[in-house]
């Protein structure tokens, strides 16, 4: 009697785990589900969608981001906007005392390569040809603001930090830096830029590493070609062998008045990874 009621205890204790095994295994295949599910979710509501960021006021005016898909969720276009009104109150000597943080919307950015917009405002250096006029710079981030906020000031202590360039597999062919590391800037990185000849000193794009890595793209355009009221240009991203993160790569980047009369400064026709 008392095998018998041992078997039986052997056989429910047997049965329950069975079970609990299977539950499980569900459990864990509906989690699996879920997730694949509510990416899939997550890519559809971004089709044919532009998702804007935050206002940042700049003077009179203000700047933003703003990011575009097709609608099959392609992502086509990365960029800011500068309202017409900021040009009136920039400082008339000098620069921003730093670069302004321009956000992207938090929809979308795990569908991008970039983290943030740094801008900054430079009346100019008579010292560097290809930056003598009053100009901005709009850095795209590849890193966030916490690893921006720790790049120090250039000493013969932080040198090796700037000096130490990508491979050349990990950075576009047909760029340098800059001379003497004149613009290896604190909270930005080293500048590079293109050793073809420009064809104007109203714009171009520089880009930029910090210890061994690709950090960022830098369009720079002149404030007297901004005013331009059909302005339009397009100039080809040379590509990096090896892609800087698994994101899609722009190929193009433009400057150009859009029609609320605002200037756009993007990035697009971005390569699939």
């Amino acid at each position: 009697m008392e095998k018998m009621y041992l078997l039986r205890k052997i056989l429910l204790i047997s049965l329950v785990l069975v079970l609990f095994s299977c539950e499980k295994e569900d459990f864990l295949s509906n989690d699996i589900d879920q997730t694949a599910r509510q990416n899939e979710i997550t890519a559809k509501n971004v089709a044919g969608k532009t998702f804007q960021g935050e206002n940042v006021p700049v003077g009179s005016g203000f700047v933003f981001s703003w990011v575009t898909f097709n609608n099959y969720g392609t992502l086509m276009e990365v960029g800011i906007d500068i309202t017409p009104e900021v040009y009136e109150s920039l400082p008339r000597s000098g620069d921003f005392e730093k670069p302004l943080i321009i956000p992207f919307s938090e929809d979308v950015k795990k569908f991008i390569p970039f983290n943030h917009v740094g801008l900054n405002w430079s009346n100019g250096n008579p010292e560097n040809p290809l930056l003598t006029k009053p100009h901005f710079d709009v850095h795209f981030f590849m890193i966030t603001v916490e690893q921006r906020m720790e790049i120090p000031e250039f000493s013969d202590e932080s040198e090796a930090l700037f000096t130490n360039y990508p491979s050349a597999e990990h950075f576009p062919s047909g760029y340098k830096p800059f001379a003497k590391n004149s613009r290896a800037e604190a909270m930005i990185g080293n500048h590079w830029y293109p050793t073809k000849a420009l064809k104007t000193s109203d714009y171009a794009l520089f880009l930029g590493s910090y210890d061994g890595k690709f950090t960022f793209l830098d369009p720079m355009v002149s404030l007297d070609f901004l005013k331009n009221e059909s302005l339009l240009i397009s100039e080809e991203i040379p590509q990096p062998a090896i892609y800087p993160s698994d994101k899609d790569f722009p190929k193009y980047f433009n400057i150009y008045t859009n029609k609320k009369k605002n200037n756009s400064i993007t990035l697009s026709t971005f390569i699939q990874r």
